[in-house]
């Protein structure tokens, strides 16, 4: 399971069945099913991305970006460094 408080104050949990957002008042839980992009929902952890925009790691490897309502693939750690050179 992985914890963070977003820029935005949300609290975004990550579960084995997707993640779940706190506004304060109630939460929302986001799973693949909903974010087609995602394929995995199994959500192993969350962190701020060097853009300060919420990242995703998922158990198969992937990452996504979420900003507000929008989520979308993030390159595989060191790709996009390969792909610049």
């Amino acid at each position: 399971m992985a914890v963070l408080q977003s820029l935005d104050g949300y609290i975004w949990i990550g579960t084995f069945e997707g993640f779940v957002r706190f506004d304060g008042i109630k939460f929302t839980r986001i799973d693949s099913g909903q974010v087609k992009v995602m394929g995995d929902s199994t959500i192993t952890t969350l962190y701020k991305g060097p853009d300060r925009t919420l990242s995703i790691g998922h158990a198969t490897g992937g990452r996504h970006g979420a900003e507000g309502r929008c989520f979308h693939r993030l390159p595989a750690p060191g790709r996009l460094e390969r792909e610049l050179n």
